[in-house]
């Protein structure tokens, strides 16, 4: 063989053991991506006490016995979940006459204003203004700590009384009524979101929740 044989030779099998151990390489890497990776999340459907139990305890907007019925639990400092208001709204859905939305607590312990939120809800809810105060707080989550909470709502309350409320017991013993559903029902996290007592295993894009949405409207008699 000559010389330069030889050298060919010497270079294919060079390509040769450079592609094999890529290959290898490949697949050790797609090995350890199918171990490591866990299972898909599912949506899971709720029993039916349990979801009708739920409903019942939520305050609602629209009628409370739509032919579709959207329930959120949500934490009113969680971003995600002021995204998913954002989301049902960019849908149509709070506006929409067959379909109506629910809303249940579920402040989370490492979000310092959660629960103080919450119980401004409840007591503007006291007051008739439940959804408005929603939407207020939602919008403002930055202003948490910043500014006096009668501001974040933006109507007449006085600080005082909105104190005064917030120290009742009421709204503490609802707020734990609802997270109490929320451990019953298992659910992973906030907001999560049941539509017709289907557990979603992922907060719903506007896109999605039309699909869905579409679909339940499409089941019923």
């Amino acid at each position: 063989m000559t010389k330069g044989a030889r050298s060919r030779l010497s270079l294919l099998l060079d390509i040769v053991s450079v592609g094999i151990l890529l290959v290898l390489l490949a697949l050790v890497v797609r090995s350890r991506v199918f171990v490591d990776a866990p299972p898909a999340a599912l949506n899971r459907v709720i029993e039916d006490s349990l979801w009708e139990a739920a409903w019942a305890a939520a305050r609602h907007r629209g009628a409370s016995d739509a032919s579709v019925r959207i329930l959120q639990f949500s934490d009113l400092e969680c971003p995600a979940c002021r995204r998913l208001a954002q989301e049902l709204h960019s849908a149509g859905l709070d506006t929409i006459e067959d379909v109506a939305i629910g809303f249940l607590h579920y402040p989370l312990a490492q979000h310092r204003f959660a629960m103080r939120a919450a119980l401004v809800s409840e007591c503007a809810a006291a007051r008739g203004s439940f959804w408005a105060a929603y939407d207020s707080l939602l919008a403002r989550q930055d202003d948490f700590g910043l500014l006096p909470w009668s501001r974040i709502l933006g109507d007449s309350v006085d600080e005082q009384g909105l104190d005064e409320c917030v120290s009742s017991a009421k709204g503490s013993r609802l707020i734990e009524s609802h997270r109490s559903l929320g451990r019953r029902i298992g659910i992973p996290g906030t907001p999560a979101v049941m539509i017709n007592g289907l557990l979603l295993a992922a907060p719903p894009t506007a896109v999605t929740l039309d699909s869905i949405v579409a679909a339940a409207r499409g089941t019923q008699p």
